[in-house]
């Protein structure tokens, strides 16, 4: 009994569990390198669904700008107006065109133009849905 006790008390190093320190240091980092992945994935993700909401504003954006030239050019400006794609209204404001689009995604345009050619300058946008984070 006396021998294994001074075996035991004279080896100052074991390597027993170092598998599982060694597993423990593996786990930790392919959990780390997993979240790092994801983590790419979801600002990614968020990145493509702000691209398609800013895609589907400048889409509409350029609707309601053409169904303003047009009507621009007739002479015939309209409380409302709807071309299939957007609705709003319009409002005459001096040489500003307040545009007030409803539908498919609320936002307003305060477009400047030129009476004497019927031109349309250039707008500034009013949106009224904020942006995901």
């Amino acid at each position: 009994m006396r021998g294994t006790m001074k075996k035991q008390q004279g080896k100052s190093h074991t390597n027993e569990g170092f598998a599982s320190v060694y597993f423990l240091g593996l786990f930790l980092s392919v959990i780390t390198v997993s979240a790092m992945a994801l983590e790419m994935q979801d600002n990614r993700m968020k990145a493509a669904l702000n691209s398609m909401q800013a895609n589907l504003y400048a889409a509409e954006e350029a609707a309601a700008l053409s169904s303003l030239q047009c009507m621009l050019k007739n002479e015939k400006i309209n409380d409302a107006f709807s071309n299939g794609v957007v609705s709003g209204s319009v409002s005459v404001q001096g040489d500003i065109l307040k545009v007030e689009i409803s539908a498919p995604c609320p936002e307003t345009l305060f477009v400047t133009y030129h009476a004497e050619t019927k031109s349309l300058d250039s707008y500034e946008v009013n949106r009224n849905q904020a942006v995901m984070e």
